[in-house]
């Protein structure tokens, strides 16, 4: 499968972010994540690489893998489709009880009883844009594909000083539309940022 691939000669002037959506889903041709994020590009703060990733488990798993192998990001998002409502910044990725198969029909081949937390303070992030941006904090990241790739992430980058989130944007048209929820995934990646280069020497 298609991975993301840098020279490790290239300069890094500003942050790099992977961030990913997910591909066909249910009802779903383009996936609501994967539409919303495949319209985000770098800017004069960060370099942005975008990732489709498949909904299933195992290919999440091996995919990411690869890439976290190559070190080439700095900062780790992840959006995914949720429930109805505003858009969630998740807290918890879980390492276990996953029950629901994937598209292909599957379930994780490997899975750990524990809970890793993102090292971005996420109530710093709700209270920095206002109420009316329709983004709230959430424990839950639903213990499926969107859920195991947080934890994988979480799990991979751990005492790496690369930290991870993920965001769930509601299902089309059901409160946000795509076009809501793009200026709001931008706003999203500036406070990141922001967060990521207080804690870190490299970019000040």
């Amino acid at each position: 499968m298609r991975t993301p691939t840098l020279s490790s000669s290239e300069t890094k002037p500003y942050p790099r972010i992977f961030v990913s959506g997910f591909g066909p889903f249910q009802n779903y041709v383009e996936n609501p994540s994967w539409k919303a994020v495949s319209k985000l590009k770098s800017s004069t703060t960060y370099e942005l690489t975008i990732f489709e990733l498949p909904v299933s488990y195992n290919a999440v798993r091996s995919i990411m893998s690869h890439i976290y192998e190559q070190g080439m990001f700095d900062i780790y998002v992840h959006v995914g489709v949720g429930s109805k409502g505003g858009m969630k910044l998740e807290t918890v990725g879980h390492g276990n009880n996953y029950t629901k198969e994937d598209t292909l029909k599957e379930l994780p081949t490997v899975q750990k009883d524990e809970l890793l937390r993102t090292d971005f303070d996420v109530a710093e992030i709700c209270e920095t844009l206002s109420d009316e941006q329709q983004i709230s904090v959430s424990s839950d990241a639903g213990h499926f594909v969107c859920d195991y790739t947080f934890y994988t992430s979480l799990s991979a980058t751990r005492n790496k000083n690369s930290p991870v989130m993920f965001i769930h944007v509601p299902p089309e048209a059901e409160n946000l539309t795509t076009e809501q929820v793009i200026p709001r995934l931008r706003c999203i990646l500036v406070c990141l940022v922001d967060q990521f280069t207080r804690k870190s020497s490299r970019f000040k």
